[in-house]
């Protein structure tokens, strides 16, 4: 199910500002969470390219 790397960005972001480091990042990025990592990283990209337009009038 869904994109491999949209799924470990999206573990990695979440283990970094949810999590705090504390689990570990190879249970962030299982399987059973592949909804919510894809649904972490397409939010972050949305939020740089806000960041982005916002920023520098693109």
């Amino acid at each position: 199910m869904g994109h491999p790397l949209f799924r470990y960005l999206g573990g990695y972001i979440w283990w970094i500002f949810v999590k705090f480091c504390k689990t570990k990042i190879e249970d962030e990025q299982k399987m059973e969470n592949a909804a919510r990592n894809i649904f972490t990283s397409i939010v972050m990209i949305i939020f740089i390219a806000f960041v982005c337009i916002k920023n520098f009038k693109i």
